[in-house]
């Protein structure tokens, strides 16, 4: 499939319905990134220290993997409303002996918090949230740590 640009304001409106692609790769390089339903099976990538992800509204089958490409020093995965939970568990790896694992309880938790040392988000750090429910995110994967790996789940 070929496409024509006639201008800069076409390509800029091409590449914005390109990160709405399942599959697409989109960074969250700001302050704040807020995810909608059209970018359900993107790869986010966490590249910049300190930034807050908010998923959109549940429906179950949306699903988002994350990356951190930057060391974390506040990299946080919070749900749009009080009444979304995260359930599931993460790995926590650390380059020293110490490993360690968080549980996400699927009914006060909602987001997690990566400090680029204890609670993870060393460069490398994946996890996938999917929707199972219209109030439910299940979460997994392994987050690279440094020292005693120690991550506590946040009710906000």
């Amino acid at each position: 499939m070929a496409f024509t640009f006639t201008g800069t304001a076409d390509k800029a409106a091409a590449f914005a319905r390109m990160t709405d692609l399942p599959g697409a790769v989109s960074a969250a390089s700001g302050a704040s990134l807020t995810l909608t339903s059209a970018q359900s099976g993107n790869l986010i990538l966490l590249d910049t220290a300190s930034t807050t992800v908010t998923l959109p509204a549940c429906a179950a089958g949306m699903s988002f993997t994350f990356v951190t490409t930057t060391t974390a020093s506040a990299q946080k995965v919070v749900t749009s409303a009080a009444t979304e939970f995260l359930l599931g568990g993460l790995s926590l790896v650390s380059a020293g002996t110490s490993t360690g694992a968080v549980t996400f309880n699927g009914t006060t938790h909602r987001s997690l918090t990566m400090n680029g040392t204890t609670a993870g988000g060393i460069v490398g750090s994946v996890f996938t949230v999917t929707c199972i429910s219209t109030t439910q995110w299940v979460i997994s994967g392994v987050l690279q740590a440094s020292g005693t790996a120690a991550l506590t789940p946040a009710t906000s």
